[in-house]
């Protein structure tokens, strides 16, 4: 290793341990961890209150002797979906009348498993993955304190900077198969730029999706550039292949390193796949990791590249399903928007197609390898967003509204003393809850609203309209008319080829509860709860304040649209199901998942309420 690579190497495990990160991380590990077990009913425990109306918890558990141990917390039973939040008090172990900060996951899994209402089938996974998130969290913080950001406003570095990931699953940031110096290198925490390498393969060999109106040669020429698509089919030629016989397939570096090479040499061998080499553009990771943004031309697609490391309990690969969906759903959902006078005119909705997509055909591979090849090589392109923004509008991702930055203060600071937080607030909720509750009410669809699918465009910090990602994995819907089955004849909740690759469940689906637990699930349950809390925490303001605001930008659409009948999907209902993620984990996905929870909106039915 030269002096050079030793200076820019990740730091060691000694310095991220002995800095304030490491503390930091490991605390809201046991946080996110504590609460999901909580919420989702997973433990036996003692509840008693205590000061200031928060109620001191108690699991009890046994150490590898065989003697008591308990793990004690704090914290509050809150409106916002009967979720249980952790004071900033950590959770402590006492053993032996001693009491001292729980410091390690692992062993407090261990020492509850008999206090756990269901045996654990998938404890040493889960554990591995909680610690895998320990350590990335850690190593992002350290990088934070060595390296600060300062006040950045563009999206492709709001992606990174956005340090909190996903609010509730405690694996928020596992990526199991990175190891630090593969997260310091595609995290986007840490704002890496890095080309994608280009393969060749032979057409018969590929799966394609495309957009109507679109041709894949006119979408590679203007992705790749024109200079570098002809220089990629001249290599071709020189090698004695048929250019027009090729498909070109971008490949995350990471993925050709760990996957693709050792998978596919055997084509590369007899010629009917072809390494072309880096392109020119470079890309850096957006939240969800494998999606990437063009910074060298950020009007071009956003690149998903299939990339195999597990983060948040699921393998980020791509199915073929997904990459054939992609086109469909956006041309469908496109022609709703477009069709639709309220959305043209008055939401603005921007919908980020996803439009055109490929997929090795992996049938071709060894039956042997078949099924840990499977969607490994492939790639989905997606609008960016820069494409539709106008003269003044800048774009930012939804998560960052729930962002606390170095200096302790709330991303959305500056915009809320400025507009004052009750107008703020009431503009953030009519541009977000109208569209959605739309989709919904007008059009049966309901889009899985999390903050990472969705993006906020503002003007000097007003919310204006909203832009909605990542179609072919987050929409559920219920289809009227022969001619909408027709639009979506070839969508695929699963492949044939891959036992694993299903859906979470059907998209398509005449359940209306199950079509509006989606969307409340997704938007109300994660994203709007999570917004509410830093607002009550930041600025005071009541949780029964925030939600009786949101009720009223439901009411506010329906004096608009509302056609004197109550709508079938009731937004309003005393519960909703929402999806049990550590239980899934834990215990196993053979049986549903879900549990019902306190809908909030529930007392707000009528309007001044």
């Amino acid at each position: 290793m030269t002096a050079t690579e030793i200076e820019n190497a990740p730091p060691g495990l000694a310095a991220i341990m002995g800095s304030p990160a490491y503390a930091a991380a490991r605390r809201r590990v046991f946080k996110q961890l504590t609460e999901a077990l909580l919420y989702e009913d997973m433990v036996a425990c003692r509840r008693r209150p205590v000061d200031g109306g928060a109620e001191e918890i108690t699991i009890t558990g046994a150490d590898r002797a065989g003697d008591p141990v308990r793990y004690v917390c704090e914290g509050r039973l809150k409106l916002s979906f009967g979720k249980f939040k952790l004071t900033p008090r950590p959770v402590r172990r006492v053993s032996g009348g001693e009491e001292s900060e729980a410091e390690d996951v692992a062993l407090f899994l261990q020492e509850i498993w008999g206090a756990m209402v269901e045996e654990p089938r998938h404890i040493a996974a889960f554990v591995r993955e909680l610690e895998q998130t320990l350590l990335k969290d850690a190593a992002a913080r350290y990088d934070r304190l060595v390296r600060p950001v300062g006040k950045r406003r563009k999206l492709e570095e709001l992606e990174g900077d956005v340090l909190e990931a996903h609010p509730y699953h405690p694996c928020f940031k596992s990526r199991i198969g990175f190891n630090l110096a593969d997260n310091e290198r595609y995290g986007p925490e840490f704002h890496p730029q890095f080309k994608l390498l280009w393969l060749a393969v032979r057409r018969e060999d590929a799966v394609f999706a495309l957009s109507a109106h679109t041709s894949w040669e006119e979408h590679m020429t203007r992705e790749l550039g024109e200079a570098v698509f002809a220089r990629f089919r001249e290599k071709l030629a020189l090698l004695g292949r048929e250019p027009d016989a090729f498909v070109f397939v971008p490949v995350h570096p990471w993925q050709w390193e760990h996957k693709v090479a050792s998978l596919f040499y055997r084509f590369i061998a007899d010629g009917r796949m072809v390494v072309l080499g880096e392109g020119e553009d470079e890309y850096s990771p957006q939240q969800s990791i494998r999606t990437l943004s063009n910074r060298t031309s950020p009007l071009k697609d956003n690149v998903k590249t299939a990339i195999s490391i597990v983060n948040t309990s699921a393998v980020r690969i791509l199915g073929t399903h997904h990459v054939t969906n992609g086109p469909i759903l956006s041309d469908w959902l496109e022609a709703i928007v477009e069709g639709d006078r309220y959305f043209r005119e008055r939401a603005r909705l921007i919908l980020l197609k996803e439009h055109a997509g490929v997929s090795f055909r992996y049938e071709l591979l060894p039956e042997p390898v078949r099924e840990d090849g499977y969607g490994t090589l492939g790639a989905i392109w997606r609008e960016s967003v820069h494409r539709h923004l106008e003269e003044g509008e800048e774009a930012v991702p939804f998560t960052v509204l729930c962002h606390i930055g170095a200096d302790g203060r709330p991303f959305i600071h500056n915009w809320v003393k400025k507009e004052g937080l009750e107008k703020w607030l009431n503009r953030l909720l009519a541009v977000s809850i109208h569209p959605l509750v739309h989709l919904l009410l007008a059009h049966g669809v309901a889009m899985e609203s999390h903050g990472q699918n969705l993006v906020l465009i503002a003007r000097n910090g007003r919310p204006e309209r909203i832009a909605v990602r990542d179609l072919p994995g987050g929409v559920r819907f219920y289809t009227r008319s022969e001619g909408e089955r027709a639009r979506l004849a070839g969508l695929r909740d699963s492949d044939p080829l891959h036992p694993n690759s299903y859906s979470t469940s059907p998209m398509e689906t005449d359940n209306v509860n199950k079509i509006r637990n989606f969307l409340m699930d997704s938007f109300f349950q994660i994203m709007l709860a999570e917004l509410c809390l830093v607002l009550e925490e930041y600025y005071g303001l009541k949780e029964s304040a925030f939600w009786r605001a949101a009720a009223e930008q439901i009411h506010s659409y329906l004096r608009q649209f509302g056609q004197g009948e109550p709508p079938p999907y009731d937004l309003f209902a005393e519960t909703i199901d929402v999806g049990q993620l550590t239980r899934r984990r834990l215990f196993g996905e053979h049986v549903i998942r879900n549990h019902a929870v306190a809908n909030p909106l529930f007392h707000l039915r009528e309007t001044g309420v």
